[in-house]
């Protein structure tokens, strides 16, 4: 199930990147990129030497603020609703 999740929205976090060329869904059968209007999540470069000195904790605050809070808050719902239905079970 974990990797589902991940291969799901892997692109749908691509489409809230900054920058980039957002997503092509249904390449090969069309060229048409998807992207949200509201791009939010900044966009990582692929220099180690630039993301270590200049972009690397405006990268990093906010994939936490916009990734990985939302998926800790989803998965801490989650746990708690299942919690719930196994004690309504019993």
């Amino acid at each position: 199930m974990f990797v589902f999740l991940s291969c799901a929205s892997h692109g749908l976090l691509d489409m809230l990147t900054t920058a980039g060329r957002s997503v092509e869904y249904f390449w090969p059968f069309s060229n048409h990129r998807y992207f949200f209007p509201v791009r939010v999540v900044e966009t990582s470069t692929l220099s180690i030497t630039r993301f270590l000195h200049e972009t690397g904790g405006q990268v990093l605050r906010s994939e936490l603020f916009w990734v990985w809070m939302p998926c800790l808050v989803a998965a801490l719902v989650v746990r708690w609703g299942w919690g719930k239905r196994a004690q309504y079970s019993r």
